[in-house]
């Protein structure tokens, strides 16, 4: 056999063993990211940071205890997919409600982790909630999240049955749920949504993708993202690298005000995605930035600032 032979031959073997390889990574990337995950109530409690060790999960028990006590309607509506998606709405003990708030947890998590220990302001300050259940996540059906490209159109199914009920509607979302809500900001809502509230949301799924690839890694990404891009269109009908699916972008179509929150020392979203969304945001807005607060934390380090911007922003424009 001609050496040329031998050559091409060696050749097509390596462009097919790559391709194969990067098929199997893109199939690895859709289950990591994609597959349903249930965790503990509270989170991790095994090797986390020294913060979340001693300030945030010892607080969000206590909150969650709390809230278990607290009535609440438990809410269940179908998604365009045919999922049921599980919801409580909790009820302000004043006489007259002032709205709702629609909070969105991120990730891997459940709305109880994220929101009990804000919820209760709420309920006082007037405020009824609706935590709701991700596709995929805590009391909710699916095997399978969209990263917030799925969520944003089961958001708008929750707004359907909400719509009768209330006429001033606030979206709360963290870290997915933010990105989420910020996709939902850039469709036709009507007036009854007054605001979003973001906090450490990511403003891209491709960038945040890349960011918890290990950098050494990182220069072999882009092939398997490519694969993973073909599976989740294959298996969920969306583009993932697609800027349809970007917060900065259809947010840049937002006509609602935002106020926007993220800590210094987010290692799960960078700090530096919140400036995406600050430039990308073309209607009134704030940035608030709390300085060593991990993801998720920036209550539990700040609690009276936190929520002293929560109640501002949403007395303010209702």
């Amino acid at each position: 056999m001609p050496g040329w032979e031998i050559a091409v031959i060696c050749i097509c073997s390596i462009i097919g063993f790559f391709v194969i390889a990067y098929i199997f990574l893109g199939i690895y990337f859709v289950n990591k990211f994609f597959k349903r995950k249930d965790t503990p109530l509270i989170g991790d409690t095994e090797n986390i940071s020294e913060q979340r060790r001693t300030i945030v999960n010892p607080t969000r028990m206590e909150a969650i205890k709390k809230l278990e006590e607290v009535p609440y309607e438990d809410i269940k509506i179908k998604s365009d997919d045919g999922l049921i998606l599980a919801g409580r709405l909790y009820k302000t003990t004043k006489e007259k409600s002032k709205g709702l708030v629609i909070c969105m947890h991120g990730f891997h998590s459940n709305p109880l982790r994220v929101y009990a220990y804000i919820n209760p302001h709420f309920l006082e300050d007037g405020w009824d909630t609706l935590l709701i259940s991700a596709r995929a996540h805590a009391d909710s059906e699916g095997k399978w999240c969209g990263f917030s490209m799925l969520e944003y159109e089961d958001v708008r199914a929750w707004l359907i049955p909400m719509l009768d009920r209330y006429d001033t509607i606030y979206l709360y979302g963290q870290s997915m749920g933010a990105a989420t809500m910020g996709l939902v900001s850039g469709t036709t809502l009507p007036p009854q949504i007054k605001g979003v509230i973001w906090d450490c949301g990511f403003s891209s799924p491709k960038k945040e993708f890349f960011f918890n690839v290990k950098k050494n890694l990182r220069p072999l990404a882009a092939p398997m993202f490519f694969f993973g891009a073909i599976a989740t269109k294959i298996k969920f009908g969306f583009n993932f690298l697609s800027k349809k699916y970007e917060a900065r972008e259809q947010i840049k179509k937002a006509t609602i005000p935002f106020i926007f929150i993220h800590g210094t020392n987010d290692t799960v979203v960078p700090c530096d995605m919140v400036y995406d969304m600050d430039k990308a945001c073309p209607t009134e807005h704030s940035v608030h930035i709390f300085e060593g607060a991990e993801h998720m934390s920036s209550i539990y380090l700040e609690p009276e600032r936190y929520i002293g911007l929560i109640k501002d922003f949403i007395n303010k424009n209702k």
